[in-house]
């Protein structure tokens, strides 16, 4: 496995893999946006901090992701971004204030609110619960650290704009 920093980098495509999968996720050029998310992802995937926009159905269809991280650097999601992601079991957040977005917008379309656990910083559960489409979710728990889960490294990879590639 290597590790390779992506600190004052321009690419439009950057590979990554976080549970062993190699997939090609397409960026702009500034990585201010994830754009599109192959549906062949498996697992877990966590979102570079450079990230600001997550695109109109980035990871719609993305049947095998399991868990993802969303940097408190986001600040708006396109509609459909997790559409039929049937297999979303995890979302963590980082932000203490929720994304606030279009009830309307389809984001988490077919992801069963009841079996996929939203999990946000200490402080922050009550904001969550009051903004939709956050609320529908069944389950919204507190964590310190997200040392505490089990992408145990993430902290030290988000901070050092690191990310693995096997």
């Amino acid at each position: 496995m290597t590790t390779i920093p992506f600190v004052n980098t321009k690419i439009t495509e950057l590979k990554t893999s976080l549970s062993g999968n190699l997939s090609e996720v397409l960026f702009n050029d500034e990585l201010t946006e994830l754009i599109h998310c192959p549906v062949s992802i498996e697992g877990d995937f966590i979102i570079p901090d450079t990230v600001r926009t997550i695109g109109i159905e980035a990871f719609a269809g993305c049947r095998a992701l399991t868990s993802i991280l969303i940097p408190s650097s986001v600040r708006t999601i396109g509609c459909y971004a997790f559409a039929d992601c049937r297999e979303l079991k995890a979302i963590y957040m980082q932000s203490n204030m929720p994304i606030k977005l279009k009830s309307d917008s389809g984001i988490f379309q077919h992801v069963d609110k009841a079996l996929c656990t939203l999990y946000v910083p200490v402080g922050s559960k009550r904001a969550y619960h009051q903004v939709e489409p956050w609320s529908e979710f069944e389950n919204i728990f507190e964590i310190t650290k997200f040392a505490e889960t089990k992408f145990s490294d993430i902290e030290y990879l988000v901070q050092r704009k690191q990310y693995k590639i096997n």
